[in-house]
């Protein structure tokens, strides 16, 4: 991103009130600083400004004056260029980008357009010789030179590939305007790059994967303008030379940037669109080791059919998807083509034990296949995975549903009728009077109560709705079906995972670790009592408590899925040791920031690898009359008698 001080800002307002020209001297003498800063404050300004059509002329004896129109006023355009305070963080990756990027540049530069003194940059720069240490790159530090990287080119661009996914979630950091402040290659120019090759090569690209081959696109031209390029042995790239996408490639960027580019490059470029994710494609880049992937992919199933207990012969359509993507995946990996998953923290959480089946059965075949699966990896597998899954568990469950009508025989039968139309996923057991629910309940088991009048029922969900069945009336049902669902996908996979030799629920759980019967209403503040033992005995650091909170915040509830118990959990770089720490509650409170739901017990899970505590918790706690008696515990002799 253009980022202007609040030098360079002042400087535009002293150029749009001269009529005429304005030497550097005089304006150096205006600001204190020497007329090097001013021509570099000079540049800065003038790539600012060019997008508005607002240039600066400069001539020699003579020195600057701004060419504005009338109908454009800087004090307007600098709105957009107040200038920005930069953390350290920031500014370390800032600095990375910048000599990535520019190849070559100085320290008073650098300092100029952060804002900030040299020596703070020099303090930085300690720190960003961290992001380049793995790569066998060094930044040179020359007289009358500046700054430079030193180092293998395809070193250079994969430590770029490594920062962007490491800056995505930054918005401070705009890279592909700090990218496009640097050289005249436009996003457009990108863009129809990209979209030829989809239409030559028939292939659709996902939306993330344009946006990664836009925003490398654009920073490859960077370094094509700074004299940087790849190299590879002939062999490799006459191997591939008369490849159809390779001439497709070539083809297409020579036409779209009306110059000739090197085979070298073309050949990189190719490795690059090879590994991008497509959401259709009829024709592949080639076919090479299709029934080697085709073959892991079926045994990658097969293993886990067996390990949950489920049969998908009929999945054609989903194994050649997985096939593909395995294949893309590992490719990518290989070529160090560093891939990102914007949704493995959610993945990881809430699909946590088909994320730990996916992880056990994929680090099985790393040795096979030649690369290690990162945890985005593992979370883009754990979708096909869960969707296996979803299609062969969840479409048999139904919710058991009973109905209490106090209307007439006409009443009941409407709702009736409307429910089974609307949300067939509902098995009605039973219509009744409010005076027989507390009977039919103790006959048969219910997932939840629909009511058309006022209802509250013990440890029983009752959603109350208009007898005519309103829309709004449809979607809490679905949301409490989709709640039971995942409880019972959980309990099922808890079955299947299950250790052989499990442990007792006090030996999971501690009595120092323990606090019943408390009386608190807000949520974050359970949280916090509930993981309080641990801390206090150093097994978590205080950040974990922080992070169980937020995930709640931006995750939902998912952790809630047994009745009015919170499992409440956070990454494990704030663990200490693995534990189980327990609270109950004197009364349900309304857990969440939305969609909340009851909750009368906590349990903060802290695990540093694995959620093994969790499965062997819920298998205890599924059995009998457990989930009850460990909701109403008051002490931990009730914690005891549980079996």
């Amino acid at each position: 991103m253009i980022s202007l001080n609040k030098r360079q800002i002042q400087l535009s307002y002293l150029l749009e009130k001269k009529d005429d020209y304005i030497t550097i001297d005089t304006v150096s003498k205006i600001f204190g600083v020497s007329e090097r800063t001013i021509r570099y404050d000079l540049d800065s300004v003038e790539k600012a400004l060019k997008k508005y059509n607002i240039t600066l002329d400069r001539k020699p004896r003579f020195g600057v004056k701004l060419n504005i129109n009338d109908s454009t006023t800087i004090q307007d355009i600098m709105k957009e260029y107040e200038f920005k305070v930069y953390s350290s963080d920031e500014r370390i990756n800032i600095i990375t980008l910048i000599l990535l990027i520019e190849g070559k540049t100085t320290i008073e530069k650098i300092a100029d357009r952060l804002g900030v003194s040299k020596n703070t940059i020099i303090q930085d720069f300690k720190s960003v010789k961290d992001n380049f240490k793995n790569s066998n790159i060094e930044i040179r530090n020359r007289s009358y030179h500046g700054l430079s990287l030193e180092g293998n080119e395809i070193e250079i661009r994969n430590t770029f590939f490594r920062l962007s996914n490491d800056l995505k979630e930054n918005k401070s950091i705009n890279m592909e305007e700090w990218i496009l402040t640097e050289q005249g290659f436009s996003k457009n120019t990108a863009l129809k790059i990209i979209s030829k090759i989809e239409e030559k090569i028939n292939v659709e690209y996902s939306e993330i994967a344009v946006e990664e081959l836009e925003l490398i696109t654009l920073f490859i031209y960077g370094r094509w303008s700074n004299n940087n390029y790849v190299s590879y042995d002939d062999d490799e790239i006459n191997n591939v030379k008369n490849e159809r996408d390779f001439k497709v490639i070539k083809e297409v960027i020579e036409d779209v940037l009306k110059k000739q580019i090197k085979d070298e490059e073309v050949y990189y470029l190719r490795r690059l669109f090879k590994g991008s994710k497509t959401t259709t494609s009829e024709e592949d880049f080639d076919k090479t080791d299709e029934n080697k992937f085709n073959a892991i992919t079926n045994e990658i199933l097969e293993e886990l059919y067996k390990v949950i207990d489920i049969s998908c012969d009929e999945e054609f359509d989903l194994k050649k998807q997985m096939a593909r993507h395995l294949k893309v995946a590992t490719y990518r990996l290989k070529n160090q083509l560093y891939i990102d998953n914007p949704m493995v923290e959610e993945i990881k959480y809430k699909m946590s034990f088909i994320y730990n089946i996916t992880e056990e059965i994929l680090k099985d075949k790393e040795h096979i296949l030649g690369v290690e699966f990162p945890d985005t990896e593992i979370a883009f597998m754990t979708l096909y995975f869960n969707a296996l899954f979803e299609r062969n568990i969840s479409s048999s469950f139904k919710a058991r549903v009973l109905i209490v009508c106090n209307g007439g025989l006409a009443t009941s039968s409407l709702l009736k009728a409307r429910i089974n139309i609307m949300i067939p996923e509902i098995e009605i057991i039973s219509i009744c009077r409010a005076t027989h629910v507390e009977r039919i309940l103790k006959d048969g088991n219910v997932d939840f109560i629909i009511s058309t009048i006022p209802l509250t029922i013990k440890n029983n969900l009752v959603i109350q709705v208009n007898p005519l069945l309103e829309l709004e009336d449809t979607e809490k049902i679905k949301t409490a079906i989709f709640e039971k669902r995942y409880e019972s996908n959980c309990k099922y996979l808890v079955d299947k995972v299950k250790l052989k030799k499990s442990k007792s629920l006090t030996a999971l759980i501690k009595e120092e670790y323990s606090r019943f019967n408390e009386d608190i209403r807000d949520w974050k503040d359970a949280i916090s009592l509930a993981a309080k033992p641990l801390l206090d005995h150093k097994k978590i650091k205080k950040q974990y408590i922080n992070e169980m909170i937020r995930v709640v915040e931006e995750l939902g509830t998912y952790m809630v899925f047994i009745s009015e118990i919170a499992f409440v959990h956070a990454p494990p770089e704030y663990v200490i040791e693995n534990s189980i720490s327990l609270l109950t509650l004197k009364s349900p409170i309304d857990f969440g920031n939305k969609n909340t739901v009851k909750v009368k017990t906590i349990v903060v899970l802290a695990n540093k690898e694995e959620n093994m505590n969790l499965v062997n918790l819920i298998d205890i706690l599924t059995k009998n009359k457990n989930v009850e008696e460990f909701k109403m515990a008051k002490s931990y002799k009730d914690i005891k008698n549980i079996q």
